[in-house]
């Protein structure tokens, strides 16, 4: 663990305020706009989490014990403040599984952010493995 990681666990939720007027927040503003958005992350709990990371069940290797497959770091929506203390907008952080759902349903809100878990993302793994999940 690295001292930054190491810094990061120490603390709690940490949540950032309105982002400056030269910063234009896409969700902050699509909600203003009243254009559709959501966050689709893959191994999220459930949704609206905040949690820095989550651990499930190893399925690259089943008779390891469990991975942590979502972080936070990469949900950058969530740390801010006009998203974090807004249930609505909380909410629309939501499981990768969802997204397929919508897509299936022709339902896609007009913006939206996706992001692999941290073995899928090509980081632990390989290119191809990552290249693998973006065409399923």
């Amino acid at each position: 663990m690295t001292s930054l990681s190491r810094a990061f666990a120490s603390i709690s939720i940490v949540r950032l305020a309105q982002p400056d007027e030269l910063i234009t927040f896409i969700p902050e503003t699509s909600s203003l706009s009243r254009i559709s958005w959501a966050s689709y992350r893959e191994n999220i709990p459930f949704d609206g989490y905040e949690g820095y990371n989550y651990t499930s069940k190893d399925y690259v290797n089943t008779s390891a014990p469990g991975y942590v497959y979502y972080v936070r770091k990469h949900n950058p929506t969530v740390i801010y403040d006009s998203v974090a203390s807004a249930r609505p907008r909380l909410a629309r952080h939501r499981n990768v599984n969802d997204f397929a759902a919508e897509v299936n349903a022709s339902a896609l809100p007009r913006w939206i952010f996706v992001t692999p878990n941290v073995v899928a993302d090509g980081r632990d793994t390989s290119v191809d493995y990552a290249d693998h999940w973006l065409q399923c």
